[in-house]
């Protein structure tokens, strides 16, 4: 947030002492403390550890940890973040507690919090946010409709001065707040719960101290009710997350089964989701059920036709069910686009050496192991290519080189024996082969198959 001075309201006959805004920023400074010093590290906090420290997180918030949207207000992700927003906390906090009262502000200032960490939910429910800028910006608002609205005890001219800073305030805050890594729309919802609590109060301003406070309390109480309305709605439209990140989990684990269920619920509510679409899809192959993946997949290139993940894990589909020509023509298309993607590479190798086509085969897996050293896998295919093209001594070479990276790999053991008996190497061959039969074979959910699975 921008460090912009605001204009001061005129001095009166007595001293104020912002004090809730010393408070406000002291609980912020003493959250940040305590953070630093378990994270120790001072500059900048983790994701995973602002949510344990009570970040705003869909899939937690709307998992049955609500308070989330007031605490992450007192969250910030490092130093410079927090110097920031308390610095224009210290600004606009003096001046609102001034114009509208301790406790008004300070209801203000939770109310706006709570509006902004709202519109986040909404607007990316998976969005891990953090910070008091929307209830900072939310003050702001507050100040601009209360100064134009109300009628205050102050010259007109400096409220006109305050108004114009507030308002530049506001304006140059929200185009910064366009910029990469900057949660805007919290800055957005603050802003506007600000602007609405502003012209709630206004009227009750100028009233002597008891008509308003119980105008105030009228008005907060509707505020309240607002944003549990609001909060139930958008709970209602982003609550699936939860679903989708307890389904995500499990896929990740390695158990499909377990999450689908979530997934295909989720799946039904959200039909044009590419990103639920695709790892669905995903989840499908795990569990080889190759129809209903093909269709997820298909759904996810109807939404988005560029979709590589999708494209990719189509291909796997179409050769998984012999349909290698359609597989051949998707890994094609994307070798096209994504010309560094080694496993795209060699895919279009796979599918090739089914169409008996063993040289464009070989060029494939040759690419594949120029773009990544590493691919074991693409090594051990381009060896078993070799070996059938009548090339022991190349497709020796290719399976070390893929044992080399995996001593492990069953395949490559066993392709390596195969070289050895192709080149009369008795003693190595029966050595490569008892080796292999002392490999177990891999689970099937951990096959080269499902290694290749491109996650959404």
């Amino acid at each position: 947030m921008s460090t912009e001075t605001i204009t001061p309201v005129p001095e009166t006959r007595y001293a104020f002492r912002p004090w809730l805004t010393q408070w406000l920023v002291g609980a912020n400074v003493l959250v940040y403390v305590a953070m630093a010093v378990i994270s120790r590290s001072p500059m900048d906090f983790s994701i995973e550890f602002s949510k344990l420290c009570g970040a705003d997180y869909g899939p937690l918030t709307f998992g049955g940890q609500a308070w989330r949207v007031w605490t992450s207000n007192y969250v910030h992700g490092g130093l410079l973040h927090i110097l920031f927003n308390m610095w224009c906390l210290w600004n606009l906090g003096a001046l609102a507690e001034r114009i509208l009262g301790r406790w008004t502000y300070f209801l203000s200032y939770t109310a706006c919090g709570i509006g902004g960490s709202l519109l986040s939910l909404w607007w990316n429910p998976w969005r891990t946010s953090v910070g008091a800028s929307g209830a900072i910006f939310g003050i702001a608002g507050a100040l601009i409709t209360a100064i134009y609205f109300g009628k205050l005890p102050f010259p007109k001219e400096a409220l006109r001065g305050i108004s114009r800073s507030l308002v530049t305030f506001a304006g140059y805050n929200l185009l910064f707040g366009f910029l990469p890594g900057i949660d805007n729309s919290a800055h957005m919802g603050g802003l506007l719960t600000g602007l609405l609590v502003g012209i709630l109060l206004a009227p009750a301003l100028h009233r002597p101290r008891d008509e308003r406070a119980g105008l105030e309390r009228v008005v907060f109480l509707g505020v309240a009710l607002a944003l549990f309305g609001a909060w139930t709605a958008v709970k209602h439209f982003r609550g699936y997350v939860v679903q989708l990140a307890r389904a995500d989990e499990a896929v990740h684990n390695g158990d499909t089964a377990k999450g689908l269920p979530d997934l295909e619920s989720v799946a039904r509510q959200r039909p044009n989701d590419a990103a639920v679409q695709g790892l669905l899809g995903f989840s499908y192959i795990r569990i080889k059920d190759y129809p209903h993946a093909e269709a997820a997949l298909k759904r996810v290139l109807e939404l988005k036709p560029n979709d590589l993940n999708a494209q990719f894990n189509l291909g796997l589909v179409y050769g998984a069910t012999s349909r290698y020509d359609e597989a051949r023509q998707q890994f094609v298309k994307i070798t096209q686009r994504d010309p560094q993607n080694d496993d795209a590479w060699m895919m279009l190798g796979s599918a090739l050496k089914e169409l008996h086509q063993p040289a464009d085969a070989e060029a494939a897996f040759q690419r594949a192991v120029q773009l990544n050293p590493k691919n074991y896998e693409a090594y051990r295919e381009l060896g078993w290519v070799q070996l059938a093209s009548n090339q022991p001594d190349d497709a020796l070479q290719s399976f070390q080189s893929a044992l080399k990276i995996n001593d492990k790999d069953r395949d490559s053991v066993l392709g390596l024996g195969r070289a050895y008996v192709a080149k009369h190497m008795s003693k190595e061959a029966a050595e490569a082969m008892q080796r292999y039969q002392t490999l177990r074979p891999a689970p099937a959910e951990d096959s080269e198959e499902s290694e290749r699975l491109v996650l959404p």
